[in-house]
């Protein structure tokens, strides 16, 4: 091995003593360093977040099957700029009924009918949440599927959360089926499971999507959070009573 690293330094030495042979040895040094920055690159591309290594193509695995079976508790939290909406609920197949600012409503999602319960009467009206498009989980698979993988961060609980982004211009194209050009900040979505793998909370940071559709000056974010999947017995129409 001395023997080698000797003639190795002689005729490196050889090199150094003629114009060509340093012009060589210059851009040499040059390859060898692009070779080891690749090699650095390429290995850069698995990474930590949080205690969870992962690589691009193998780090979404989630469980949304509770959420697609509809039966579970909701929270729903709409934000527009300072100003809060919450909806909260329960959903057993077809029939939510829920809650909002302290009025009771019932939904049949097979025909979309809304009914609200006044002086113990129940009257048909519109939908009083503007933004049922993002609590369709059908409709929310249609978005993840269209966004960009970012990231995601694993904690000591066993939570993990997903972090996608998507542009206005593809959510107005999914949502509207309405071609723009847009080259502003993009939305973000981001997905949190508990310790299972199991989809329990899914957020919605609009803000770009909300100022095109003049929703919002600032801020627009859609906050779902699922509870007690499989628990809810049964919920009855209050019309065919």
């Amino acid at each position: 091995m001395k023997k080698k690293l000797i003639e190795v330094k002689e005729f490196i030495d050889k090199l150094k003593a003629t114009e060509r042979g340093r012009f060589l040895l210059f851009f040499g040094g040059y390859l060898l360093f692009f070779i080891i920055l690749f090699i650095i690159i390429g290995t850069a591309s698995r990474g930590s977040i949080g205690n969870y290594e992962y690589e691009k193509s193998d780090s979404v695995k989630y469980d949304i099957s509770n959420i697609e079976n509809n039966n579970y508790s909701y929270k729903y939290t709409i934000t527009i700029d300072v100003n809060d909406y919450i909806y909260v609920g329960q959903r057993y197949k077809d029939y939510e009924l829920f809650k909002y600012n302290e009025i009771e409503y019932f939904k049949d999602n097979s025909n979309n009918n809304i009914l609200k319960k006044e002086d113990n009467m129940w009257t048909e009206i519109d939908d009083p949440n503007d933004f049922s498009y993002f609590t369709n989980i059908d409709n929310l698979k249609k978005i993840a599927e269209k966004a960009t993988y970012i990231s995601n961060t694993d904690y000591e609980s066993g939570k993990r959360v997903y972090n996608y982004e998507i542009s206005t211009t593809t959510l107005e194209k999914i949502i509207s089926d309405v071609d723009i050009d847009l080259d502003d900040k993009a939305n973000e979505l981001i997905v949190s499971t508990d310790e299972n793998e199991v989809v329990d909370s899914i957020k919605l940071k609009l803000d770009s999507y909300g100022k095109y559709k003049k929703i919002c000056t600032k801020y627009l974010t859609i906050e779902l959070e699922y509870d007690e999947f499989g628990e809810i017995k049964e919920i009855k129409n209050p019309i065919s009573e």
